[in-house]
């Protein structure tokens, strides 16, 4: 496309000499230059995308982009003017236009808009700053979406979010999203018939497999006692139902017939087992289930019994307790003031200390561990010039912060801490994890953890070392010694087949059979279980095989059951319900989000909730909050009347205000 000139023949009530007196603020300025480049200075600037050049000046230059009615020529492929010239732009194209159309002036181009300019603009890169502006815009939308609705910010990782943000970017511009009359009818009836869908198929797992019933309980914002329901089986989690438990969990026989109420929805022939949090009232409940429902177990929740472990810790352990205040101390005074934070970042590189974790316990360690793990950043910043002429190093909690951080006790106490802690948080992310059910490793990590305690604290600090012992004997010893995480470690081809596992076996071996007792009602069927478990000791038929032995060491036990037990038939299938189960009834923060959601009084209180997470509105929208962000039309429309403006009051006053600075305007 050859180069036109355009000599300053701008029609309207533009003006040369107006136009060229006007002042664009920097920031405009530089955002504006993305499309033109200079051929004399400001006096004559070539557009990127038409290749039109054009005199007058900057902000004559805008007006082309924009094609404003205080006059010029629009630019013939630009796609930046008013939203009321869309379906112009549509009729006389643009440069983005697709294959076959026409644009102004009947000349065809391809898909990528291959006319000789556009392809110059394309390598010159401007067709990819021209994305970069457009998501920017996309993002911002979707940030104010996110604001306005109070919706949890980690929302924007969920895989629906991603896969919609695909859809939508798949049809293309002029996406009309649905109304609310569609979403609450016949997408309901579609999500409904999807979760059906997807329901049945679990079901149909469950039959085989067996599941786990998990009552997740929590307290939401407004002190309630909240239980979700779910049930989890080798296909993954389902959700059933949330009930508001707030007179229910101090009454044993509203727990069980709770229970009792969801084994019969699921299907009593379906579930192994049934995990809740250990209270008495639990406990009670939990026995009188078993004693109706005579072919399945309730189970303690090993993620709750961990917790309360780590809680004794800070309950009964004067070190514990100590240590982790202090350690609060300091996350406390730094994350609550913005400023402090700002400068811890320039001595961790960015990291932050205070480490989220699936229970209030576990968070306090981790945190811990992160405080150790930053010892000499957080040394150098408080001994620090910065620091020391900061307000706050003035202060009392400043002080405060700075005096735990400088003491060496502080940090030998948190090494101490953390060797009782640590191996108990790896048993924690074990349990939690979604990559294989737990129930059969539950019991070799319990050992293994018990070990690195004792090795970690018995060299010369034996009383340091009695009380956790304690404390980890009262709740695990009594709490969650159950059949089948004895059965599950009897079946899990890893420990069976490794050296020394023979040790083990009397207890072991009486939960096996306690659970062939109890699950497997035929007696023919329990007897041939038991024939078979000498055939699954002596490796024989398929399961010596090469690629069986080679693969026991790793595979996932329902997996290598499932790939090598077919020859026995009987313990496969009584096998792969025992290693199928999960042991924690933790259902995640997402159905806790949705509950909260659903169940909030207004949509104040849910904006009132996202305060902890972003800091004002300002950020929300333009300078005067209203966010709205300018387009080059506003733009044009402000400059130009602020312009005049100007020119009255001079003319008036005989002197104008140079200092007086326009707004500052968002063309992303």
């Amino acid at each position: 496309m050859s180069s036109k000139a355009s000599t300053g023949s701008f029609s309207g009530n533009g003006n040369a000499s107006v136009d060229s007196e006007i002042e664009i603020p920097k920031d405009v300025a530089d955002k504006v230059w993305e499309y033109g480049v200079s051929v004399d200075g400001e006096d004559a600037i070539q557009c990127k995308f038409c290749d039109d050049i054009v005199t007058g000046g900057l902000y004559r230059f805008i007006r082309h982009l924009a094609g404003s009615e205080h006059g010029g020529e629009a630019c013939e492929y630009g796609c930046y003017g008013d939203d009321d010239d869309d379906e112009e732009e549509e009729e006389e194209g643009c440069a983005c236009v697709g294959v076959g159309e026409k644009r102004k002036g009947g000349e065809a181009v391809d898909n990528a808009g291959s006319s000789e300019g556009v392809s110059k603009k394309m390598r010159d890169g401007v067709e990819d700053k021209s994305k970069e502006v457009l998501r920017e815009e996309a993002c911002e939308a979707i940030a104010r979406f996110f604001y306005d609705c109070a919706i949890p910010l980690e929302m924007v990782e969920s895989k629906e979010f991603i896969e919609m943000c695909d859809a939508v970017s798949g049809y293309g511009v002029g996406f009309e999203p649905p109304s609310c009359d569609e979403i609450s009818g016949k997408y309901l009836r579609k999500a409904v018939k999807l979760t059906n869908d997807v329901l049945e198929e679990h079901r149909a797992v469950w039959k085989i497999r067996g599941c786990t019933i998990m009552v997740d309980a929590w307290t939401d914002k407004k002190r309630r006692s909240i239980l979700n329901l779910l049930v989890n089986s080798i296909k993954g989690t389902v959700f059933l139902k949330t009930i508001d438990a707030s007179e229910m969990l101090e009454s044993s026989k509203k727990l069980f017939k709770m229970m009792d109420d969801i084994v019969e929805e699921v299907g009593e022939e379906n579930v192994v087992q049934i995990v809740t949090d250990y209270t008495p009232y639990y406990k009670v409940a939990g026995e009188m289930l078993m004693e109706k429902r005579t072919r399945l177990y309730w189970t303690p929740c090993v993620t709750h019994c961990i917790e309360m472990i780590l809680e004794d810790y800070e309950k009964k352990v004067p070190l514990y307790d100590e240590t982790i205040r202090k350690g609060k101390r300091i996350t406390t005074f730094i994350y609550s003031r913005a400023s402090v934070v700002s400068l811890l970042h320039n001595f961790t590189k960015g990291v932050d200390l205070v480490k989220q974790a699936i229970t209030r316990c576990a968070t306090s360690y981790l945190t811990l561990a992160s405080l150790l793990e930053n010892k000499g950043a957080l040394r150098r910043m408080f001994t620090s010039e910065e620091w020391k002429s900061s307000q706050f190093a003035k202060t009392i909690a400043g002080r405060s912060a700075e005096d735990v951080v400088l003491d060496k006790e502080f940090w030998k106490n948190v090494t101490i801490c953390l060797k009782g802690a640590n191996p108990l948080i790896d048993v924690l992310r074990l349990v939690n994890s979604i990559g294989k059910p737990a129930t059969s490793f539950i019991y070799e990590a319990m050992k293994q953890a018990k070990l690195e305690i004792l090795k970690n604290l018995s060299k010369g600090c034996v009383e340091r070392l009695m009380p956790l012992w304690e404390i980890i004997g009262e709740r695990w010893d009594k709490q969650l010694h159950n059949p089948l995480y004895a059965a599950g470690y009897f079946l899990n081809q890893q420990f069976h087949y490794s050296y020394g596992f023979r040790e083990d076996n009397p207890m072991i071996e009486s939960g096996l059979h306690h659970c062939i007792a109890r699950m497997v009602i035929d007696p023919e069927e329990r007897a041939k279980i038991e024939a078979q478990l000498d055939d699954f000791d002596k490796r024989a038929n398929l399961l010596g095989r090469p690629t069986a032995v080679m693969t026991a060491r790793d595979e996932v036990p329902s997996v290598w059951w499932d790939a090598f037990g077919g020859e026995l038939p009987e313990l496969q299938k009584f096998a792969c319900r025992v290693l199928s189960l999960t042991c924690s009834s933790h259902g995640g923060e997402r159905n806790r989000k949705a509950f909260e959601m659903v169940h909030a009084k207004s949509l104040d209180d849910m904006i009132s909730d996202l305060d902890d997470e972003f800091s004002n509105g300002d950020e929300l929208g333009d300078e005067d909050g209203d966010g709205v962000f300018k387009s080059f039309s506003d733009l044009i429309d402000d400059l130009h009347n602020r312009h005049v403006i100007e020119d009255e009051d001079e003319d008036e006053d005989g002197d104008e205000d140079e200092d007086d600075q326009m707004e500052d305007y968002d063309l992303s």
